[in-house]
């Protein structure tokens, strides 16, 4: 849906919005509705895509204290982050 949504030329508020949205509707159900709200929180604020932050934030969740991902955006704002090209 995010996808969807920026290919088409949303802004990230906008897909924020239809996001919540989604969320607060009473016809849809999520596994883990307070990963997707805590990825939701840093696309709102950041310049990576929404699924890597989906991925961080489940990670986080799940106790991991660290990911790795081709985005540098994402790893040069979260410092849990690291690009490959940084592995020793």
């Amino acid at each position: 849906m995010v996808w969807v949504l920026k290919v088409n030329g949303k802004t990230r508020k906008q897909i924020a919005e239809a996001v919540q949205n989604l969320l607060d509707s009473s016809e849809v159900t999520l596994g883990n509705r307070e990963i997707v709200l805590v990825a939701l929180e840093y696309y709102q604020s950041g310049k990576a895509d929404f699924g890597d932050y989906l991925i961080v934030a489940e990670g986080m969740h799940n106790g991991s204290h660290h990911v790795a991902s081709f985005d540098k955006a994402l790893c040069k704002e979260k410092r849990n982050c690291q690009h490959p090209s940084n592995f020793c």
